[in-house]
């Protein structure tokens, strides 16, 4: 009786055994490409596929059976494809999955199932007892990677090894000869494009005109005018928490403080300077300042902002109060 030992899923026998099967061609290795924006789904746009040739020597004339199944992680889902049901399985990345099927020999498909399908396999013929025989059993796994999200969050994913099918051959007769093997998927990566959003706060925005005498000293203040600030994703974006920072446009990146630079043009009013305002906070123009707007509801979200003229100078003088900010959003 040959003893037989599995190393990384491979069969491999003793220098001194007689008989033995070691598996080739075992492993698969996906390559998925960039996902793109506003993208999830069939993450893969091909089968990723294998074939495992189970090559024995050697072997005892009998009956062999060869089974196997799925290893993976059950998802507690499936997924619809081709007018086929999968069973959903889980990678370590939280948003990626993987479904596929398997076959033997060129037979029939079966979707990966923790169900053991076997296959059986005779060898020898009427009168061979005895004797001994080489065969070779082959096992193609095919798989392919889903995201339930219609919109992946951005970002690097790297899927780790995954142990996709074990199967077992032995020969009906106990003790003659048993062994495992295993099919399993080379490490990977491939990014997410993420999320598209666009602006929907107006371009440009007309302030009303004031005098002089509404702001009578410095730090004195009145209204200019009002806007949204919006932002317009695909509806089913995740609710990503939002956030926003202003930039001067005319004075970056020194301008740090609340104060908005005027364009420099022949009629520019002195004195004075514009600040935008989230409810009654003046918003900073420094880099590093970050606020919260709240999380997208349905892809979209929204923020009243308001536009007020400061008095800086003890002189002002009238003339043109042109300003201009750069939006930057980010999302968690």
């Amino acid at each position: 009786m040959a003893t037989v030992c599995v190393v990384s899923g491979l069969l491999a026998l003793p220098a001194s055994a007689l008989a033995g099967c070691a598996a080739s061609g075992n492993k698969i290795v996906p390559s998925i490409s960039d996902v793109p924006t506003d993208s999830g789904g069939m993450i893969s746009s091909v089968w990723h596929s294998a074939t495992m040739s189970l090559i024995c020597t050697k072997m005892p004339s009998g009956t062999y059976t060869n089974t196997m199944g799925a290893t993976g992680v059950p998802a507690g889902a499936s997924v619809e494809f081709d007018g086929a049901s999968y069973n959903l399985y889980q990678t370590n990345e939280s948003d990626v999955f993987y479904f596929g099927t398997s076959s033997v020999d060129g037979g029939a498909e079966h979707g990966l199932s923790s169900n053991v399908y076997e296959t059986v396999r005779e060898i020898g013929f009427s009168g061979s007892s005895g004797r001994v025989f080489d065969f070779t059993m082959r096992s193609t796994v095919k798989i392919r990677f889903y995201s339930p999200k219609k919109s992946m969050t951005s970002g690097l994913r790297t899927i780790n090894t995954l142990d996709v099918i074990t199967g077992k051959i032995t020969h009906t007769k106990p003790g003659v000869y048993n062994g495992i093997w295993t099919m399993r998927t080379d490490k990977f990566t491939f990014v997410a494009k993420g999320t598209s959003c666009t602006l929907t706060t107006p371009a440009n925005i007309k302030l009303k005109q004031v005098s002089m005498v509404d702001m009578p000293s410095v730090g004195s203040s009145i209204a200019g005018g009002a806007f949204v600030l919006g932002l317009k994703c695909s509806t089913d974006a995740p609710a990503f928490q939002v956030s926003y920072s202003m930039s001067d446009v005319y004075n970056h990146p020194s301008n740090l403080s609340s104060y908005l630079s005027l364009a420099d043009e022949p009629t520019r009013a002195a004195g004075i300077a514009l600040q935008v305002l989230n409810g009654t906070n003046a918003i900073s123009f420094a880099p590093s300042a970050n606020t919260i707007m709240g999380n997208l509801r349905s892809g979209t979200i929204s923020q009243p902002m308001t536009v007020q003229y400061i008095r800086t100078g003890k002189i002002a003088t009238p003339g043109k109060a042109n300003a201009a900010v750069t939006v930057t959003f980010t999302y968690d």
